[in-house]
């Protein structure tokens, strides 16, 4: 491994074929640069950016942003029982909407009803007691753009607990956002598709991946110095299309540059157990 980067949670893995970003759901303070780890997923989708490869941290619907009303979809692969929920949206100036949809065996294209929605009671006396609804909190700012300005600001005005998704529990009509948590309930398993329309911006995620880190033991292989340098070279690539990150990408990227061929580097292995 080349390098980590805290925040966001990002890992720099090279051998002696490729070099390739990885951004995590987590990352463990144990693992360092010059380790070699092995990385595995469960439940856990896979998907390649223009910068680097998502591993279980991309939502399920994605339709973030200022724009009219806009509706987009996504797949998931979920097992049977309740699985984790969670929802933000927010709204800049004028019109709003948010409308959640969802289908898939055994359950024609609906809206999600409330009956399927549960939150967990605040002190509640074990981790198995459940009760309809979701937990929500309303948040203002100023010139929310995309839902990231929402998690510069932690303070919510309003929280509680909601009957489903819906609009009525946002604190004001501009500059203002909502985020839902709660487990949604499916009776089977399978892939199901989930339809966000939204104005503004909204994410939807859903489900809990599960990824582990470990250190191994070390090996002899070290980095060729005939190699280019492909990470660099990537995010060079990227940086016309994300300038908003560029500044921790080229960090990562420059404590990777360095160590340069001088430094011993660990084999990095990925791999993913089947479902």
């Amino acid at each position: 491994m080349r390098a980590v980067v805290r925040q966001p949670k990002l890992i720099a893995l090279q051998d002696r074929s490729a070099a390739v970003l990885i951004e995590l759901p987590a990352l463990y303070v144990a693992i360092h640069a010059g380790d070699r780890i092995s990385v595995e997923g469960e439940n856990c989708s896979l998907r390649q950016s223009r910068f680097y490869t998502q591993l279980g941290t991309m939502p399920v619907v994605d339709n973030d942003g200022r724009h009219e009303p806009r509706l987009r979809s996504g797949k998931v692969l979920l097992e049977a029982g309740r699985q984790p929920i969670h929802l933000e949206w927010f709204n800049g100036l004028a019109g709003f909407i948010l409308e959640v949809e969802w289908q898939g065996p055994g359950v024609r294209r609906q809206r999600i009803p409330g009956t399927v929605l549960w939150r967990q009671p605040i002190g509640g006396s074990n981790r198995t007691e459940f009760e309809h609804g979701l937990d929500f909190a309303a948040y203002n700012g100023n010139d929310f753009y995309s839902l990231s300005d929402l998690q510069m600001n932690t303070n919510p005005v309003a929280k509680g607990v909601a009957t489903n998704f819906d609009l009525s529990y946002r604190a004001r009509a501009e500059n203002t956002a909502l985020a839902f948590n709660g487990f949604i309930e499916v009776s089977l398993p399978g892939i199901y598709t989930f339809y966000v329309k939204s104005d503004d911006g909204a994410i939807l995620r859903i489900g809990e991946p599960q990824i582990s880190c470990k250190v191994l033991a070390p090996s002899d292989q070290t980095v060729s110095s005939e190699n280019p340098d492909r990470l660099a070279d990537a995010v060079w690539r990227a940086k016309w299309f994300l300038p908003a990150k560029i500044s921790t990408i080229w960090k990562l990227v420059l404590r990777a540059r360095r160590g340069g061929c001088q430094l011993r580097l660990w084999t990095a292995w990925i791999y993913f157990r089947p479902t």
